[in-house]
């Protein structure tokens, strides 16, 4: 499963999740893949990272 999917089904989830501690646990776990996916891309979906100008 890759990074854009992950964090899909984890938004997914929390949309529809009723319980509070359920609830911080998958925003807890879609924040971090969300960084991960920010810390892996340049902000346009590539992996490229861009260099200091």
């Amino acid at each position: 499963m890759g990074q854009d999917e992950q964090w899909k089904i984890l938004a997914k989830e929390a949309a529809e999740e009723k319980d509070p501690e359920k609830l911080m646990q998958i925003i807890r776990a879609l924040t971090e893949a969300l960084d991960a996916r920010a810390s892996s891309t340049n902000g346009n979906g590539s992996t490229k990272k861009q260099g200091a100008a």
